[in-house]
């Protein structure tokens, strides 16, 4: 049970034995005005600052983030229930991507030349100001930097607002970049809750809002930004297609399936969630995922052996499995160990099928380790399916043809089409939905132009 305690603190609970490891109080509106003060006068230094030094700062995240990535990841593990070699690869993906952004950014902010007859031309990107980041628990460090690298590389200043159940995560990453030798106040975390946003939102220093959360957050934050008039980048829900046609390697897709279902216990944006398979391999992919699901242990995600933690809270835990008895209520069939509620924040590996398109799970994400699996004739109905959603955000195909995947990639209306591997976010390609996915692109060089100023000079 989640302890009682004052809701103007913010908990940190450890899922793996429900342990409150830190208590977090929210700050109050003196507190947040000085720190919307700290960042404005931050930004007046920090985009005077050349190029080559901000990528010099970046340099120093990654080294910072690489030396010190035992400690950080524990904290993660703590503070999420994610397995401790996952926990490492986040930490490392962003002291990647912290080096990604310091090699490139001389390239991405030259000038533009822009062709005239008689006059002269160009375009130049300028930072705007304080960027408001809200961030959720599942990737607490990777969501961050993917967010705020490209914003701080731009010259801007960055305003965290973290997960309340991940407080601990936001106050390391805050460290990391003042010990990189930022400038004061160009990041800086702030503990509040959701009922002090709008006070935030309209404040004139915040010049742009970044969320990544659940299509219902979005919607709230982009009425308040809307509002206020400030600029805007959504990474919401997914209920990602993972489609197998007839010439796939089974034995590859089924690996990719298993894995794609059930990193960070299924609680990514980007796993795949909604298997459609045609009909001729569907027995034997069905088959194939269940033998595999089997083989999950619960364990502490400290250990190297366990493959399979707790879910990052309880709430989040009886949400699904709510979900899942409404699915069987509506005539789905489940595959799987029925959750209960003795079963805390763990959640057994499951499998839906015969969800019909009148079934409201059917539109539904399912954010943890239950997976949909459809059965279709041919290429054409997989794509229909596919597409048959609210949700736009990625998709994969696994296929042996090349032609097949294009032609049906460019039917996809997604953000993000991969071929005979699953999603995953990289810095090297843009990384965003469509629909009720959002709006916007992270990471290359659109995450960095997405809070700046194009401005254009003709002479």
């Amino acid at each position: 049970m989640v302890p009682t305690h004052n809701p103007r603190v913010h908990l940190s609970i450890n899922p793996f034995d429900g342990s409150v490891i830190a208590e977090h109080p929210l700050e109050l509106r003196q507190q947040v005005n000085a720190k919307l003060d700290r960042s404005d006068k931050a930004f007046a230094l920090f985009r005077s600052l050349e190029q080559a030094t901000r990528s010099e700062l970046l340099s120093k995240v990654a080294t910072i983030l690489s030396q010190d990535k035992d400690r950080l990841a524990h904290t993660i593990t703590a503070e999420t229930g994610k397995l401790l070699k996952d926990s490492l690869a986040e930490v490392e993906k962003c002291a990647n991507c912290a080096t990604f952004y310091a090699q490139h950014l001389a390239d991405w902010l030259h000038p533009m030349e822009n062709d005239q007859d008689t006059y002269g031309a160009k375009s130049t990107y300028y930072p705007t100001g304080t960027v408001l980041g809200i961030m959720p628990f599942n990737y607490p460090f990777w969501q961050v930097f993917r967010s705020a690298i490209p914003v701080l590389a731009g010259g801007n200043t960055y305003l965290l607002k973290h997960a309340p159940s991940t407080q601990l995560c936001a106050k390391a990453i805050e460290q990391v970049f003042m010990d990189a030798g930022f400038p004061d106040g160009s990041f800086i975390n702030l503990n509040i809750d959701i009922d002090q946003l709008e006070d935030v939102i309209a404040h004139s220093v915040i010049r742009g809002v970044t969320l990544t959360g659940s299509t219902k957050a979005g919607r709230g934050v982009a009425a308040l930004a809307g509002k206020y008039l400030k600029p805007t980048v959504l990474e919401l829900g997914g209920s990602d297609a993972f489609i197998v046609l007839e010439d796939a390697d089974l034995e590859v897709a089924i690996d990719g399936a298993v894995q794609g279902r059930m990193v960070n216990n299924g609680q990514s944006c980007i796993a795949s969630k909604r298997f459609i398979v045609v009909e001729p391999l569907y027995d034997a992919f069905l088959e194939g995922i269940k033998q595999e699901l089997a083989h999950y242990q619960f364990g502490n995600p400290l250990v190297a052996a366990t493959t399979q933690g707790p879910m990052a809270r309880i709430d989040l835990a009886t949400q699904l499995a709510d979900q899942v008895q409404q699915a069987l209520d509506s005539g789905a069939t489940y595959w799987g160990e029925p959750y209960k509620p003795t079963d805390g924040a763990w959640y057994h590996p499951g499998i839906l099928t015969n969800v019909a398109a009148n079934n409201p799970v059917y539109y539904q994400e399912l954010f943890g380790p239950v997976a949909m699996v459809f059965c279709v004739k041919n290429a054409d109905e997989a794509i229909k399916l596919a597409n048959d959603s609210p949700y736009g955000l990625g998709a994969c195909i696994w296929t042996e043809s090349l032609v097949a995947f294009h032609q049906l990639a460019s039917k996809l209306d997604v953000g993000m089409v991969f071929h005979n591997q699953i999603m995953v976010s990289q810095y090297s390609i843009p990384f965003g939905g469509t629909k009720e996915s959002g709006y916007g692109r992270e990471l290359t060089e659109h995450g960095l132009y997405a809070f700046m100023n194009l401005k254009a000079t003709r002479y």
